[in-house]
């Protein structure tokens, strides 16, 4: 009686080995699938931040442009304005 307590014990250690091993592979895997989708997402931002700063650099840049345009046609009103005067 005490060899056949003994075999059920061991056989069920053993079933208790196998799922610990299919539950450190599925760790595993779900690990590996995490560190991807975080670098994914890494990438993503980076790709994000780029874009923002060139959105930005653009619009600064445009920005620039028109108050240069302002000031000429300001200047170019001054000018007709004299003109007039004269």
């Amino acid at each position: 009686r005490e060899e056949l307590e003994k075999r059920q014990l061991l056989h069920r250690i053993e079933l208790l080995k196998l799922e610990l091993s299919q539950r450190t592979l599925l760790i595993d895997t779900l690990r590996k699938e995490q560190s991807s989708q975080v670098e994914e997402l890494r990438e993503q931002l980076a790709n994000v931040l780029h874009q923002r700063k060139m959105l930005h650099l653009k619009l600064k840049s445009s920005a620039h442009f028109h108050e240069q345009e302002v000031v000429h046609l300001k200047q170019m009103v001054r000018d007709l304005e004299e003109r007039r005067e004269e």
